[in-house]
């Protein structure tokens, strides 16, 4: 442990270089309107290790463009609320930013840059809280995972090129994620699935573009007693050219009672409703023929990794422009 906090407060860590630490810097014991900014905190082991910024039980918590890099965490928060993380860079480690333990709520996470880690942003039972105009791209598993989180908004993010792993996309979620919004986000070119949700509940996705992706994209899962995939709606979204050799439509639902409605598809027909795969056998009843969200079908990363490093929260350039897998 390099910077302890503990029942700490109106405290800002700024500008500290901090490197090879089981933990750079805690905020614990019911801390509240800390400030950590332009910190540096990275390890130089073989393989990612240690946590960035930790905060646990503490409220009121600002992490505001801070470089992390090559940890088990960039930021980890446990039963934590009322907190923002803002302009961040967090890059080849396990899981960018997490968010887990008791009940994590009403946090902010914005216009950060989350490359090539293995998970991007994960929330596993964080509630009321908002995922937005994010950067998530090349990570190995998945840009966004939710598991038991429910009542939160994703929103305006770009989810792009995640490469490995049976379940590798744009946005997981499972387990008991009910009435989640998903809007306006361009999830493109992921290996597997564009949005995969499972054994959830009353989701609403709508508005975002979903392209080029390897597999489905959207991927409804089987019921799992006594967990459903149920009452989702899918509406006024943009799918265009995802696909699998052993897929006939770009959508999919095991589950029941879902809607799909309004919704634009590439390899629509014209007339009629649109089949989804699965044994729901269910349909968009009202298929749009224009995109309701434009279709950008090229996403320049590099030039992303160009912008991050010009406005001052990449750390290396290397960093950024590694090669693609």
């Amino acid at each position: 442990l390099a910077i302890g906090l503990y029942n700490c407060s109106n405290i800002s860590l700024e500008e500290n270089t901090l490197a090879d630490n089981s933990i750079g810097i805690l905020i614990a014991a019911n801390s509240k309107d800390v400030l950590a900014y332009k910190n540096t905190l990275y390890s130089t082991a073989e393989f990612y290790e240690g946590i960035g910024i930790s905060v646990s039980e503490s409220f009121n918590v600002t992490i505001n463009n801070n470089n992390m890099v090559k940890l088990d965490e960039g930021t980890f928060f446990a039963n934590s609320h009322n907190s923002s993380i803002i302009n961040n860079y967090a890059a080849e480690g396990g899981d960018g930013f997490y968010f887990t333990f008791g009940y994590t709520s009403f946090i902010t996470v914005k216009n950060n840059t989350v490359h090539n880690n293995y998970f991007g942003i994960r929330f596993w039972y964080v509630f009321n809280s908002t995922i937005i105009d994010n950067l998530i791209y090349g990570n190995r598993q998945g840009s966004i995972s939710l598991q038991s989180s429910s009542y939160n908004k994703i929103i305006n993010n770009l989810c792009t090129e995640s490469w490995g792993g049976t379940y590798a996309g744009g946005i997981l979620m499972q387990i008991s994620c009910d009435f989640n919004l998903i809007s306006n986000n361009s999830i493109l070119r992921n290996n597997e699935y564009g949005i995969h949700i499972s054994t959830s509940l009353n989701n609403t996705i709508e508005y975002n573009l979903i392209a080029d992706c390897g597999n489905y994209g959207i991927y409804l899962a089987p019921n799992s007693h006594p967990y459903y995939t149920a009452n989702n709606t899918v509406r006024y979204n943009t799918f265009h050219g995802n696909s699998h050799r052993f897929t006939r439509s770009q959508g999919f639902d095991d589950g029941q009672d879902n809607l799909f409605i309004n919704n634009y598809w590439s390899d629509w027909s014209g007339t009629g409703s649109y089949s989804i795969d699965g044994s729901a056998n269910n349909f968009d009843l009202s298929p749009l023929g224009v995109p309701p969200v434009p279709i950008v079908s090229e996403i320049n990363t590099s030039l992303i990794g160009s912008l991050v490093t010009i406005f001052g929260v990449g750390i290396m350039i290397t960093l950024v422009s590694k090669k693609k897998h």
